[in-house]
């Protein structure tokens, strides 16, 4: 028998799609972060203009699947519960040094360093002609341009009863690179700082 999805949301499906272009924000994709996980996690986050159409229309998708399944949590709730369930947003606010809102808002998708099985695995990597750029190593500074292939999928936490979106990483694309450095040396400023490493095409119309 195949496996069901557990607790009150089940119908309501996820999806792939591309974000728009935005800023790196602690983004780790050279080596697996075990500090909060075991299993070790790549992360990259993006920030976004949500007063760009790309961007609005981005979140107006999130809130449709949120809202979905809220609606769907609401029908499979205790009558108790279901006149009580909220929804979160759909994405994080930036914050500056101050604690202060800037307007723009954060994803913070992230992917388990290892499959089902518990074979090791990556978060595919391409430069900005869509090429994948293999055994990457590179440490991406904040401020990089970026598109991430995300996995969206709704949920429902019983604690707190709320429905959220939830976002896993599943492919980054590079638009410009800005290198990380700890010291306080100049970088190269020629050209993207980003160059070819393999000659691997994207092939689907879900990628970049």
């Amino acid at each position: 028998m195949a496996n069901q999805r557990q607790g009150v949301i089940q119908n309501t499906k996820g999806k792939s799609l591309v974000t728009p272009a935005g800023g790196s924000l602690w983004t780790k994709l050279d080596e697996p972060n075990y500090k909060f996980n075991p299993k070790g996690t790549y992360e990259a986050g993006i920030v976004l203009d949500p007063s760009d159409d790309a961007v609005a229309r981005f979140i107006a998708q999130m809130e449709k699947l949120r809202d979905a399944g809220l609606a769907e949590a609401k029908e499979n709730l205790p009558a108790a519960k279901a006149n009580k369930v909220e929804s979160r947003p759909v994405y994080h606010q930036e914050e500056d040094a101050e604690g202060e809102e800037t307007g723009n808002i954060i994803l913070k998708p992230k992917a388990y360093a290892v499959d089902f099985d518990g074979n090791p695995q990556k978060v595919p990597v391409f430069n900005a002609k869509g090429i994948e750029q293999e055994n990457f190593k590179t440490l991406i500074g904040n401020g990089s341009t970026l598109k991430l292939q995300v996995w969206a999928s709704v949920y429902h936490m019983p604690n707190g009863n709320f429905v959220g979106v939830s976002y896993k990483l599943k492919k980054v694309q590079i638009i410009e690179l800005k290198e990380y450095s700890s010291d306080a040396g100049f970088a190269d400023e020629s050209g993207s700082g980003f160059e070819d490493t393999t000659e691997e095409s994207v092939a689907t119309a879900e990628d970049f």
